[in-house]
């Protein structure tokens, strides 16, 4: 189903520094959106408890995230000052003892410390408004050891009594790695993250229709879908997984045929490609993120050059379908298990731009994680120090996880940056309505092409009959302004997206394209 939303093509003075005298640019290439209602989104994924805070306790919640939408989405395609978010990905909810809420107590319910299953309904609703969906974190490889199947499985074991729960986990005589001791039994429990995260025995009938319950509880609430954690866990045996996935995506769809699912597959390129057999919607694309990942590499000149990055995605994209011809490419790159992205483009902000004008413009649904948007750091290795306070103004408005390091956050807040044309807030918020305006990336099939320069990563997408031409500079090796033939690529030139403040031009068959430019022809 389409939506058109009347925008008429406009000319917008694009600020370049805020309230300090520089100079401006003219951005005249806005076009109307045609929003198609399916499950190709712009992600943003969001740890609540550091997010906003609604009721003044300092901890985040769902009424804080209520609050804060317009932020993502104001539901206006006329306006230009949201972020543009067209999906929402919640880290776990769920009741739980820990900060980080893997570990759950109750599938049934939102931590208290978050708010109530009223709360969720009310953002669900308010996310529909705004044509956001809205996914939330579902851990089903194991829950917390305070959840009352395992308690009362433990104390059947210790009693010797019987109790439905005992098939609920894996339980064995013998110690394995990876294995803890039942108190007051000779018997061993599987936990292979955590001595307090018991792994679920997905082989139990009864526990499989509990799942589908839990699924059908949380898409009546007003889910949109699911982020499936630990995908590759629940057997450890790839085969095994997929049938249980595809299963599971078979049951989420009998309830809500256009739910969407992506899965946790964090492994090798090739370990993700046979997963792509469950016939899940998504695995989300390792081989991008990160330090060593595609995307950094590319733009630290590291390994990988501007063929080489379009290639590389290709391929990608060509291997997932193969195996699942309706898969949906899931391109990021940071999350809450690694290190922000800033840290790896050493805190450089040109770096930063780049970086998401690369994966801003692939096909599928790019995943932004919270506060990359406006350059936020983390520190070290511990878990806490990735899921820091986002900045909304100089002081925050909620804490920082319990654990979490003090550092200083390097980036601007978003009152600062919101009204800078040239900040990196305003970077991201340009790609994503690009991405808006030219469907076809997101949803077409993607082919490198080799310009022959280092510097240049060129693409096609095609999607209804219609291609839409990328091209980026990504200052491989002749780092400044580029002259581009595009007897291969398109003669229209439809938008672009600077960080020097350079407008790319296109005349008589010869693209000019700045440093650090990206360019969409048609």
């Amino acid at each position: 189903m389409k939506k058109k939303f009347g925008v008429v093509v406009l000319t917008l003075l694009l600020l370049l520094c805020s309230a300090c005298g520089k100079k401006t640019q003219t951005y005249d290439l806005y076009h109307e959106i045609e929003r198609i209602d399916d499950n190709y989104r712009n992600y943003y994924e969001i740890f609540v408890g550091s997010f906003a805070d609604g009721n003044a306790d300092g901890w985040g919640d769902l009424p804080g995230l209520i609050s804060k939408l317009d932020y993502l989405n104001d539901g206006d395609d006329a306006t230009r000052d949201d972020l543009g978010i067209t999906g929402i990905w919640l880290m776990p909810i769920q009741s739980s003892p820990t900060y980080h809420k893997y570990d759950t107590t109750d599938y049934y319910t939102v931590d208290p410390k978050y708010g109530t299953n009223d709360d969720f309904k009310r953002l669900a609703e308010e996310c529909d408004k705004r044509g956001i969906k809205l996914i939330i974190d579902l851990v089903l490889n194991h829950t917390s050891s305070e959840h009352p199947w395992f308690k009362n499985a433990c104390r059947a074991l210790r009693d010797n009594t019987e109790s439905p729960y005992t098939e609920y986990y894996n339980f064995s005589s013998t110690m394995q790695s990876g294995w803890e001791r039942v108190l007051g039994t000779d018997l061993y429990y599987e936990c292979k993250f955590w001595s307090e995260m018991p792994d679920l025995n997905m082989d139990c009938p009864a526990l499989r229709e509990e799942v589908v319950r839990i699924a059908r509880h949380w898409l009546e609430l007003g889910a949109d879908g699911f982020r499936l954690d630990a995908a590759k866990w629940v057997y450890e045996d790839a085969s095994k997984d997929n049938a249980f996935w595809q299963w599971f995506g078979e049951e989420v769809k009998k309830i809500d045929p256009d739910a969407y699912l992506v899965g946790e597959v964090y492994a090798s390129d090739g370990v993700i490609n046979e997963y792509y057999n469950s016939q899940l919607d998504s695995l989300f694309a390792f081989g991008v993120s990160d330090a060593t990942g595609y995307a950094a590499s590319t733009i630290n000149r590291a390994s990988y050059d501007g063929l080489g990055w379009a290639t590389y995605n290709e391929n990608a994209i060509a291997a997932m379908k193969a195996a699942n011809s309706s898969g949906i490419y899931a391109p990021f790159l940071s999350n809450h298990d690694q290190g922000r992205i800033m840290g790896s483009l050493r805190n450089d902000l040109t770096r930063a731009k780049m970086a998401a004008s690369l994966y801003l413009m692939l096909p599928g649904n790019p995943y932004i994680y919270y506060g990359e948007e406006i350059g936020m750091i983390s520190s070290g290795d511990k878990d806490e120090n990735k899921r820091t306070a986002f900045l909304w103004d100089t002081t925050g408005n909620c804490y920082s996880p319990s654990g979490a390091d003090h550092f200083e956050q390097i980036c601007q807040s978003v009152s600062a940056q919101k009204n800078d044309g040239n900040s990196l807030l305003s970077h991201y918020r340009h790609l994503l309505r690009l991405r808006d305006e030219n469907p076809e990336i997101a949803r077409g099939e993607m082919r490198a092409i080799d310009l022959g320069n280092a510097s240049l990563s060129a693409y096609s997408v095609t999607y209804n009959g219609k291609t839409v031409y990328i091209v980026h500079n990504i200052g491989k090796e002749q780092a400044g302004t580029l002259q581009v033939a595009t007897d291969r690529l398109a003669n229209t030139l439809y938008g672009y997206a600077t960080v020097s403040g350079e407008i790319p031009t296109l005349s008589d068959g010869q693209l000019t394209l700045p440093a650090y430019a990206t360019v969409i022809l048609r």
